[in-house]
């Protein structure tokens, strides 16, 4: 709203119309939402995804706050010669890349660690580059995958499967 007007923040026409008792954007051909963080009207699609971008920017910064408090807990773990890195897209979820000594078998495991989009717990997935095969670990019992309740523990799942896939890719 621009001095009492409703102003579309799409295409920046000026809102006279209403239907159904909401405001219309003729140019647009849409319904206009007010999106309170920032105080623009928006299409409802609009404030729908403004309102899922922060939620996975927050999602974001969660598991790179978790994966920095864990860090050391999960390097002791893994065995001398192996690899460990943050593995940071920026935006996107960070992981804990861990991978064995290079050798001609290229497998690592990610260990994602829990947030709100996933409470479970620290979640794992093996990436068997050679096979060209990607897989999350899962419980025993049925297609579900597993959640850790540490880094420690996810990280002694993610050494055994990696060492399984190394053995049976000889």
């Amino acid at each position: 709203m621009t001095g009492g007007r409703i102003v579309c923040v799409h295409c920046g026409g000026v809102s006279t119309a209403r239907r159904h008792d909401r405001p219309w954007c003729q140019q647009c051909g849409c319904y206009l939402t007010l999106d309170p963080a920032v105080g623009e009207w928006v299409s409802f699609a609009e404030k729908l995804w403004r309102e899922n971008e922060a939620r996975n920017v927050q999602w974001f910064d969660q598991t790179r706050t978790n994966l920095r408090r864990q860090l050391d807990d999960i390097r002791s773990v893994v065995p001398d010669g192996w690899t460990t890195h943050v593995n940071d897209p920026g935006r996107g979820l960070a992981c804990i890349d861990i991978a064995p000594p290079a050798d001609r078998i290229d497998v690592s495991a990610r260990l994602y660690p829990p947030h709100d989009g996933q409470p479970g717990g620290w979640y794992v997935r093996i990436n068997n580059r050679t096979r060209h095969v990607d897989f999350p670990l899962y419980i025993a019992g049925g297609a579900h995958a597993a959640f850790f309740t540490t880094a420690a523990i996810a990280t002694h799942g993610a050494i055994q499967t990696v060492r399984g896939e190394l053995l049976a890719s000889y």
